[in-house]
């Protein structure tokens, strides 16, 4: 990752270099399978701005917001709750290392084709350098708005994301059209939540419930901890049954796109989006 970086102060330049080696090497010395691992860091300043530079694994698989938008924005709620249910468990990690994640958003999380399972790609470091920007993100609460951010700012922006994946409408989007209206940012997330939406949606109640409390304005009002939201989750998922097989009289499985066309998966998805879109073109016409 690059990250652009300038300032008016004439220590700028030693004060981000010291805050972004920090804060790389705390990212550095975590482990958990949902966190891409950073490999280097270094920055370029000068006295007038430069860049920043973050080496990070890459993850094969598109990233969340891709995955939303190539299933025609919604997923299939098992496997919705399944990936908040990850980044949940991610998010009870970070919290007991003392880190706010902050930044719950589709795009910063890529979907590992070899696990299956969402993967952290982005830390929030262009956020840190440019603060205000989440005044207009719909998946920010008010309180990181004015600077108050906390663990249970992160509970808010996973219900954000469980209702994006389920098929609500883009938080981003419904946001800035509050805006729009003539809201500030503090009315403007009042009405956000709860969305019409969810009624069109036909959300089984225990979901509901969970987006009720995890996207309330006020945090009090929200889980009290990354924890007890993930147990709620669990509970509206319910228990995962394993299917054994029923011997000659089940039907055989459907052999995967990618392996028809002579590749696995982590192949097919390191390739671009139109380029697979092509290829299944091309063996749709053959029949």
């Amino acid at each position: 990752h690059q990250y652009p970086a300038e300032w008016s102060d004439p220590d700028g330049a030693a004060e981000i270099g010291a805050w972004f080696a920090a804060a790389a090497t705390r990212w550095a010395n975590l482990s958990h399978p949902c966190i891409a691992p950073v490999r280097d860091h270094w920055s370029v300043l000068d006295d007038e701005g430069g860049a920043l530079y973050l080496v990070v694994d890459q993850v094969p698989g598109l990233s969340l917001a891709e995955e939303l938008l190539e299933a025609g924005g919604r997923l299939r709620g098992p496997r919705a709750l399944d990936w908040i249910i990850a980044i949940g468990e991610l998010l009870v990690y970070l919290h007991g290392q003392g880190l706010t994640l902050g930044q719950v958003r589709p795009a910063h999380f890529v979907l590992d084709a070899r696990i299956d399972g969402p993967v952290l790609v982005e830390f929030g470091f262009g956020q840190a350098l440019s603060p205000t920007a989440g005044d207009h993100w719909g998946y920010v609460p008010f309180e990181q708005v004015i600077g108050r951010t906390e663990p249970r700012s992160d509970l808010y922006a996973l219900g954000v994301l469980l209702h994006a994946l389920l098929g609500g409408a883009d938080p981003d989007h419904a946001l800035a059209r509050l805006r729009r209206q003539g809201l500030d940012a503090q009315r403007a997330r009042h009405a956000l939540f709860p969305a019409k939406s969810w009624a069109a949606l036909s959300l089984p109640p225990a979901i509901t419930a969970v987006l009720t409390r995890a996207t309330a304005f006020g945090v009090q009002d929200r889980y009290p901890s990354a924890a007890a939201m993930l147990e709620a989750l669990r509970a509206a998922r319910g228990p995962v049954v394993e299917v054994e097989s029923v011997g000659t009289e089940r039907e055989p499985e459907a052999m995967a796109p990618w392996t028809q066309l002579g590749f696995d998966r982590v192949a097919w998805f390191a390739l671009p989006a139109a380029t697979r879109n092509q290829k299944l073109l091309q063996l749709a016409a053959k029949g």
